[in-house]
C-alpha cells in the first residue's frame, strides 16, 4: 500500500507543536493560528480576484467621443456623458455576474497552479 503523501505534507506543515504538549491546542480548545491562516488566505484570494477583475475591465473598455458627448462601455456598464453630466445608459447584471465569476475562476486556477509548483 502506498503512503499518503498529502497527509504527510499536511503533518509536516503543521509541525509537532500542533499535536504536542508544547503550546498545542488541546481537544475542545480553539486554535487562533489556523483561523489567522484562513483569514490571510481568504483575504489574499479576494485581493487577487479583485485585481483580475480590474485587469479584465481594461480588456472590455471601449470609449467613443463625439464633441460634447462621450460614451464609455465596460461590457456590463455603459456610461454616457453630455457636457458635465454623466448618466448610466445600460447596466447588465448578467454580464457583471459572468465577469465576476470568471475572475474568481481564474484566481482559483492560478492559485492551484502556483500551489502545485511550490509543493
Amino acid at each position: 500500500m502506498r503512503p499518503n503523501h498529502t497527509l504527510q505534507r499536511m503533518a509536516a506543515r503543521e509541525g509537532p507543536s500542533q499535536f504536542g504538549s508544547r503550546g498545542g491546542a488541546a481537544i475542545g480548545e480553539l486554535s487562533v493560528r489556523p483561523m489567522a491562516k484562513n483569514l490571510k488566505a481568504s483575504l489574499s484570494f479576494a485581493v487577487m480576484a479583485g485585481l483580475i477583475f480590474i485587469l479584465s475591465q481594461f480588456l472590455l473598455y471601449n470609449s467613443v467621443s463625439t464633441g460634447p458627448n462621450q460614451d464609455l462601455s465596460f461590457g456590463w456598464l455603459e456610461l454616457h456623458r453630455y457636457g458635465e453630466v454623466w448618466s448610466i445608459e445600460h447596466f447588465r447584471l448578467g454580464v457583471l455576474a459572468l465577469v465576476v465569476g470568471l475572475s474568481i475562476l481564474l484566481t482559483w486556477a492560478f492559485s492551484k497552479m502556483l500551489r502545485r509548483r511550490l509543493v
